[in-house]
Order: structure tokens, then C-alpha cells, then sequence
């Protein structure tokens, strides 16, 4: 049966992996690269039931808040650290989960990610805004969303690959008006960075770069002084980040990058990332064979591993 299917699937596949990037990618030349081993601390140990599908992260007004992935309800759950419980709640209304993948956020307003894509045949791509100023001490409060639609150009089929397409996304981030999405590439596993205005309205992705991560990148985070940029993913089940620092503005593949590795959380399905300040990377795992957690890392440590 699987060789009927795959006979099938693959002149789809091929004619897919034919609509060609534009705009001249990045190929990695002249690129420092390393690869260090980096244990992680576990900060919190099993994540509760409620957010068993944490897929995106971010670190904002003393908690780090969370989503749950295609299907879950439409709102965000502040963690408590400390306590490893949901203190507080969000609701977004008039949104829809269709399928919620990341967060990201500028001084103004929260991002929730709409965009997860895994069979690459959706055409309903968005993003939904939430302004800050809604947000206060109450446990539970439901807060309006603008929302930002738009597509991939360079994606011109849309017939139903699962885990094969191209056009799948996890991770973003936001930075001067400007939200920077990286691609979640089953077929060539590299990701593709796109640009979108962070304003409500219907756009084309502009596509600026791409890198080769040799993985399926599922979150994306800015540190606080905007020096360096990581990604989470994983690459045949064992969870990774890779680290770019020394990169001109928001050229984020034209400086130096480190690929971290963590074997010993093997099928650790890491989604979200955020800072927690400038040397502190939290990462958020699904729950699988492993409970869903939070991760901590030292970008210290990181660069001193890599300086040996």
C-alpha cells in the first residue's frame, strides 16, 4: 500500500519542489558555522494538561505565555514559572484556531501565529493582533484581534502533500512595523525567511533570504538587544536551536550562526522559544512520549561552547 501511495505522491512532490525560490536565497557561503552539545536545565518539568500542545512562546509581563496548536481553543495561558500553573488566561475574540503555531510581539501589540500548514493546502494564512493595552491584572479577560491575511507568492499548487510541502510555517517574530516569518520546509528542510507589514490587511510574503537547517524549524525568538536571533526545531526527532549573532540589522542569515544539539531529550518535540532576558532561551516542548516542558539554556554557555 505504502508503494502505491508513494508511486502517487511523488510526480506531485517533484512538481511541487519546481516552483523555484525567487529573489536570490541564501546559500550559506562564507557562513561561520559550528555545532555544539548543550545540555539543558529543565525549568518546568510537565506542563499542565491544559497546554498540552504548547507550540508557541513568549516571555511578557512576569510570565511566559503559551498557545495550544490546531484545534485548541481560541486563547493564550500565562504560566507562572515559579509554580509551573496557568494564572491567567486570554481570550481572543472573534478569532478561530485553526491552527496556532507562535507568538511574537513589538511594544505595542501581541502576534498570534494562524499559520501552521502541514499538508500545504490552505489559502486562509493569517495572523491575529491583539493590542497590549487591554491587558491587566484580571485573571480571565477577553481582549479584540485585527488580523493579517496573506500568502506565498511563489506557491502555486495547492494539492495535499502531508509532511511534504513547502509552505508550512511555525515560527515568527516582529520588529519595526515589520513581521519576519520562517518557514517550516518538510521537503527540503531548510527555511525560508518572509516579511509581511504588521498592520491588518491582505499582503503577498516577500521573500528575503533562506538557510539551510538541515531540520524542520518550529520557533523563532529575538533577544531583547536584538544581537541575536534563535530557532528551535527538531531533525529526525532530536530537538535543536541554531543561534545567529553578528548579523547586519535584519539580514539574520548573513552573520554567524551555531547549531545547538541536545540528544539526550531524543523525540522532545520542542515548539516554542522565547528569551527570558539576554542569556536566558526558554523552549516549550509538546507532550508525546515525553511530558511537555519548559527548557532553559545560557546563551553564555552556548558561546563558550563554541569558542573551544
Amino acid at each position: 500500500m505504502r508503494t502505491i501511495l508513494m508511486t502517487f505522491l511523488l510526480p506531485l512532490i517533484l512538481l511541487t519542489g519546481q516552483e523555484t525560490l525567487r529573489n536570490g536565497v541564501s546559500k550559506d557561503e562564507g557562513l561561520f558555522l559550528k555545532t555544539v552539545h548543550v545540555v539543558p536545565r529543565i525549568l518546568v518539568d510537565t506542563l499542565p494538561q491544559e497546554v498540552h500542545e504548547s507550540s508557541g512562546l513568549l516571555w511578557w509581563d512576569g510570565l511566559v505565555w503559551t498557545l495550544n496548536d490546531s484545534g485548541g481553543e481560541n486563547k493564550l495561558y500565562g504560566i507562572d514559572l515559579r509554580s509551573g500553573k496557568i494564572v491567567r488566561r486570554i481570550t481572543v475574540a472573534g478569532a478561530e484556531n485553526h491552527d496556532w503555531e507562535s507568538l511574537a510581539m513589538d511594544s505595542e501589540y501581541v502576534y498570534i501565529g494562524d499559520f501552521g500548514n502541514n499538508s500545504g493546502w490552505r489559502k486562509d494564512l493569517r495572523i491575529y493582533r491583539i493590542p497590549k493595552r487591554f491587558h491587566g491584572q484580571s485573571e480571565e479577560i477577553t481582549v479584540p484581534a485585527d488580523v493579517i491575511r496573506f500568502r506565498y507568492p511563489e506557491q502555486h499548487s495547492f494539492v495535499r502533500l502531508p509532511l511534504a510541502t513547502r509552505w508550512d510555517c511555525e515560527a515568527f517574530l516582529a520588529r519595526n512595523d515589520t513581521l519576519f516569518l520562517f518557514t517550516k520546509d518538510w521537503k527540503w528542510e531548510q527555511t525560508s525567511l518572509y516579511q509581511l507589514p504588521a498592520v491588518p490587511g491582505e499582503y503577498d510574503a516577500r521573500l528575503v533570504d533562506s538557510f539551510n537547517v538541515r531540520g524542520l524549524v518550529t520557533g523563532a525568538a529575538l533577544s531583547p538587544d536584538r544581537k541575536v536571533l534563535v530557532l528551535s526545531g527538531y531533525e529526525s526527532f532530536y530537538p535543536y536551536l541554531w543561534v545567529f549573532y553578528d548579523f547586519p540589522g535584519t539580514s539574520f542569515f548573513r552573520g554567524k550562526a551555531v547549531k545547538v544539539r541536545y540528544p539526550e531529550y531524543f523525540r522532545a518535540q520542542t515548539e516554542g522559544v522565547t528569551f527570558l532576558d539576554e542569556d536566558t532561551i526558554l523552549v516549550s516542548s509538546e507532550t508525546t512520549r515525553l511530558p511537555g516542558r519548559i527548557y532553559a539554556f545560557s546563551l553564555k554557555e552556548i558561546f563558550s561552547a563554541a569558542s573551544r
